[in-house]
This record gives structure tokens, sequence and C-alpha cells, in this order.
């Protein structure tokens, strides 16, 4: 995955020729996925996990579900909506000793191969798993709760740990043992904990949490209405952005708080007021360019009205009011740094909202419109991941998932050649939206999975890859590695997704195994040609015999060594010796530098040639050939041709061969 030679200058928007002769630029998909500070997703799932559990406010009953999951590695989240039960939960897997291991989300679908929705084959040692049930509905979450006790069981036996997210009034569905596991939280009284909030998002923004104890009485009043903590925490955001846009600390108090309550409204005062093309033009791009510069925002209101056609007279364009006289016009201002924003906070927002649900007719030409503005030279990476992120909201604000994902891939479509960069870092951006949508993730899922199994263009491939690579599996990386495995059983020799695949199951010993298992079921059916050389790439002994903090290695379970032991059959079928000699050395040399695992590397070499005379013969020749290799003394690697051929006479699966057919002496 380490394809990408470009030159980057500051704001660019894609790689720059910089030479004489052809441009050749190689986009690896892990740069798709990158922010514009180049995090991946992973990194910033990580970074938003440290600030959650820096912000985070313990509600009531936090210590006990603490205690709880430490004590008996498995605790049911209960409590009232809007009280951060997942919030909790997250904090809860991440501060359980002795840490390490990583966070991830259950998914509630029946996987390639399995009938079960919580299959115990995906806990690993050390993990942590969170199994949100609080919008899987009560037919879905049943069927959960009958296969948790299993479930359980392996959580326990690997040192995992494991919250489950109960939905409302889900009690009557617990057995007495799992409510036995039942724990409630709620809000501290007295609005503690909406107070708790404020401060500590005060405090990381660098200023006095003891602000706190001077809030205006019409922020009291507002937080005496129990509102959700996310929208407290949004409203704590707002206040630390107030900080440079009002005066005194009441003054930025009211600007935040008129901005989290009253924007809707205005926001269809504006629309309604506003009545002419050109002014709502701005006002629009305005709300989903919010922060870039402002002349930007003003080539993309004009591309909005498709000026591109139109041919003003000069005079039009001296008698037209400036930039800054329009945008006052829509409650705008050009800020710092030439940089153009509403007057309130979050406006923007509001605006979004109210065009997406009170004008559906401009739904299809904003979604073109997007498209095109992507390209805009004035825009820095940052400004357009923030454009795709906010279409994307509206569309899954009305669950309109087919819209980005048919768009997501038209950006990716070779329509005229290669598309920009900027347009497959788009379509990347999209699919990751939609893939954290709490609604739509399983959706975007499902159609990712559809395009996996089937031929795609390259550049949509390379969007894929990265998608399943670097977003899907921060929650999910079951679902990602059988994504990338059928991207790498049908892409040509670039080798993106096999590159991608690998690097995701040599990290994790749990999606090792589940990956050897999908090669045997693939290579004992005689399938895909990948799959032979995926399992050369992923039966390294390395890998296979160092048990890393895991109590034992891969190679000590018996159901690993039962789908080597396919594979190796499958591939010792082949006519190519040189295929997998590379690889049998290898297993050699582990053979003589473990003296533990020595026996099941060599019998499983043996058992694999299945009473083949021909097999044995050449597994012979290829241990007496690198035995001969090896410098002179070492004892172990001179003898072990002896050993193999031991072992061949002494095994129950090799049968007595004619003497013509053996090649072995």
């Amino acid at each position: 995955m380490s394809e990408f030679t470009a030159t980057w200058i500051g704001g660019s928007s894609g790689p720059t020729h910089t030479g004489s002769g052809t441009q050749n630029n190689f986009i690896s998909p892990e740069s798709l996925t990158k922010n514009a500070s180049g995090q991946t997703p992973r990194a910033v799932a990580r970074s938003e996990l440290i600030w959650l559990d820096r912000h985070f406010i313990e509600p009531e009953g936090y210590p006990d579900a603490y205690d709880t999951l430490v004590g008996r590695r498995t605790v049911l989240l209960d409590g009232a909506n809007g009280d951060g039960r997942h919030a909790t939960a997250r904090c809860l897997l991440h501060r359980l000793p002795p840490g390490g291991g990583a966070l991830h989300e259950i998914l509630l679908e029946r996987e390639e191969g399995s009938s079960l929705l919580l299959d115990p084959e995906v806990v690993a040692d050390d993990d942590r798993l969170l199994l949100d049930l609080a919008a899987s509905g009560e037919r879905l979450g049943a069927a959960a709760l009958d296969e948790l006790s299993a479930f359980r069981k392996a959580v326990e036996e690997r040192g995992a740990g494991l919250v489950v997210v109960l939905p409302a009034e889900a009690r009557h569905l617990l057995t007495p043992q799992l409510n036995d596991l039942r724990r409630e939280i709620s809000r501290p009284p007295e609005r503690e904990l909406e107070l708790s909030i404020i401060g500590r998002h005060l405090r990381y923004a660098g200023r006095d949490p003891r602000g706190v104890e001077r809030l205006p009485p019409d922020v009291m009043a507002y937080l005496g209405t129990a509102p959700r903590l996310s929208d407290v925490a949004t409203f704590a955001q707002y206040l630390c952005d107030a900080a440079h846009r009002a005066g005194t600390f009441t003054e930025q108090c009211a600007l935040a708080l008129k901005g989290l309550q009253e924007q809707p409204r205005l926001a269809v005062e504006t629309l309604r007021t506003i009545r002419k093309g050109a002014p709502r033009a701005l006002l629009i791009t305005t709300a989903m360019l919010s922060g870039a510069r402002a002349d930007a925002v003003h080539k993309g209101a004009a591309m909005l009205l498709d000026d591109r056609q139109a041919s003003p007279h000069m005079r039009y364009l001296l008698e037209r009011r400036s930039l800054a006289d329009r945008l006052g016009a829509i409650k705008a201002e050009i800020g710092p740094a030439g940089l153009a924003r509403f007057e309130s906070i979050g406006y923007d927002s509001a605006v979004r909202i109210q065009v997406w649900e009170n004008f559906p007719d401009l739904r299809d030409p904003l979604r073109n419109w997007v498209a095109r503005v992507l390209s805009l030279p004035g825009l820095t990476d940052g400004n357009r991941d923030q454009l795709v992120e906010r279409f994307a909201e509206q569309c899954l604000s009305t669950n309109d998932a087919t819209t980005l994902l048919d768009l997501a891939k038209h950006w990716a479509s070779p329509e005229s050649g290669t598309p920009p960069l900027t347009r497959l870092r788009g379509a990347a951006h999209a699919l990751e939206y939609g893939l954290n949508s709490s609604r739509c993730g399983g959706e975007f899922r499902h159609k990712i999975y559809e395009w996996a199994t089937r031929p795609v263009a390259a550049p949509f491939r390379k969007v894929l890859v990265g998608v399943c690579a670097e977003t899907m599996t921060v929650r999910h990386p079951e679902a990602a590695l059988v994504r990338l495995h059928h991207l790498a059983r049908r892409e040509p020799p670039s080798a993106e997704a096999r590159n991608a695949l690998i690097a995701l199951v040599r990290e994790d010993h749990r999606l090792h195994r589940r990956m050897l298992n999908r090669l045997a079921r693939g290579l004992e059916s005689g399938g895909w040609a990948a799959d032979t050389e995926l399992f050369l790439d992923l039966a390294a002994p390395e890998q296979l015999g160092n048990p890393g903090i895991r109590a034992h290695p891969l190679i000590a379970e018996s159901g690993v060594r039962n789908d080597l032991l396919v594979c190796w059959t499958a591939v010792l079928r082949a006519p190519a010796d040189e295929q997998w000699t590379t690889l049998a050395e290898a297993w050699l040399e582990a053979a003589c530098g473990d003296p533990h695992a020595a026996d099941r590397f060599l019998d499983l070499l043996v058992t694999a040639c299945d009473r083949r005379g021909d097999r044995l013969g050449v597994l012979y020749r290829v241990t007496r050939d690198w035995s001969a290799r090896q410098p002179a003394g070492q004892g172990v690697a001179s003898e072990l041709p002896s050993v193999l051929l031991r072992k061949m006479r002494a095994s129950p699966h090799v049968r007595v061969t004619p003497q013509q057919e053996a090649t072995a002496p």
C-alpha cells in the first residue's frame, strides 16, 4: 500500500506535475481516506476516543457498571434515552484494564459462513466489544440476547470485555442470569452532569472552567429542562467557539444558546424573506462552504446559478454590490483570513436543514453542484471534506442512502480518463460518512459487499479498498475482511486489495484465524487462484508461531491446524513446485528454530501430501536441498531430512507406494 508518489503544495487539490515528460501519479487507496490533516480514519477514531475519555463525566451508576465489567467481563447497560449510554459504554471499554485491546462494535448481521448473529469466533484475547441494541428493534434485539450466553463464555475465556447497550424497556427480554449483569445509569441530580460537561469543554479549549459558576439564568433554565447530553455538548462547543465572536462571557453564552435554540426558526424566516435566486444561491453556498475563502464561496454561488453560461455586461459587473454587502444581506460576513461565515453560530447547519427539507426540487441540482464545486481551486482539502460531509448529512437525514451511494460511485467512475483526486477523495469520504451512520451504516456495508463481489473499474476499486481497509475496520473489522477478500480475488496485478488485506490480518490474531478459515473453505472447493497467493503470504511461520500478547500461538489451536492442513493439501496438488517452495522452506527453518513447534510444522506438511508418493518425494527433495544449503555445523538442519523421512514412514496417512512411484530414498 505504498504506491503514492506525488508532490503536494499547500492546499492544492491533487498531485502536481513538477518536471518534464509524462506525469504518472500513483494514488494509494489509503491516501483517499485521509482527512485534511493527513490522518486516516483509524487514527481519527483513536483521537476521538481519547477526546471522549477526557471530556467524559461519569453518570450515576458508573462505578457499579465498571466493577461489573472488570469482575465478570460483561455488563448490560440500561438507562433513559439521551443519558449517554453509548458514550458510557465506549469509556467503560476504553478504561478496562490491562488495556491494549482494540474497541470493536459487533454487527447484528450474519456474515458469510455463519448462521449466528453473535459468533464466538469473533472474540479475540483482550478484546473490547460493544454491542449496541438501542436501535436494533425488539425482534433483532431478542434474537441477539438469546445468543448472548454462549457469546459471553468466549468473552470470559479469552479475557475480553463486553458492554451491551440495552434498548429502552428491554428488561422483559432478559433471563435471570442476564438481568444479574444489568446496571442502570442516570444523570446526577441538580444539573451536576450538565455543568461538568460544559466545564470540561471550557478547560480543554484553554478557557477558565470556573465559567460554569457564572452561567446566566437563561442558560440555567435551559439546563433545567434535562436536554439530551449530546445537545449539552453542542452548547458547550458553541460556547467555546463564541469566544472569538462576542465580548463578555454573558454575551458568549447568549450567542451559543441562540445558536442551539433559535437558528432553525431564523433560517426559515430568511428563506421566506429572500426570494431572488442570486441571494438564495449565496445563502446555500455559504451554508455548504462555511469556513472556506470568500472568493471560493462567490464562485460556488455562481456555479449554482450556472453563471458559466452567462455573459454579463461590464456595466452590470461594476454596478453589482460588493461581496461583503451581499454576504451581509444574508447575515454573513468575511471573517479573519478572508473566510466566509454566518454571523450567528449554528446558522449554517440550520440553513442546510431547511433547504433540504423544504426545497426537495433542489436536491438533484445540489448533487450535481457538489460534484462541480469539489474541483474549485480556491478550496482546501478540509473545505472539500466538509462539503461532502454536509451534503451526506442531508441525504441521510431523509434516509436517502441510495443517492449518496450512487454519487460516490459516479465520482469515481472513469467517464473520460482517470477521475481527479478531488473526486476520488470525495467518493471515499461520502462512503465513510455513510458507514459511520447509525441508521444507514448497514445499507452502506451491504452495497459495498455487492460492489466487492463484482468487477469494478480501477479508480473505484481504490476507493473501496481504502474505505474497507481504513474506515470499516475501525468498528467492523470482520466485515472489512470479507469485502477486502472479495476485492482481492477479482483484482488485476495491482494487488492493492491483497496488500491491504494482508496488512489488516497480520496485525490481529483473530482476523488471521478467520482469514485462514476462509482460505481453507475457498481452496477446498477449488475456487480462486488469488486464495493460493494469499495463503502463501499469510502462512508465514513467524506469524503462526509467535503468540504476541496471547497465551499461545495460532498454530497451537486445533482449528487453525485443520485450516492449514486443508490449504497445504490444496496447494501441494498444484503441479508448480516453485509456487510453494519458499513457504515450505520457511516452515523447515521454523522447525529447526523452535523444538516445541517442530512437530506441528513437519506433521502438517507430511499429512498435507495426502498419501501421494509424488508429493512426498518432492517435499523430501525440497527439504534435502534446503538442508544442504545451510551453513556447516547446524546439526538440526542437517538432520531434518532424516527426521522428515521417519515421519513420512510413521505417518498413518501415508500409504505404501509402488517402487516406480516413490521418489524419496
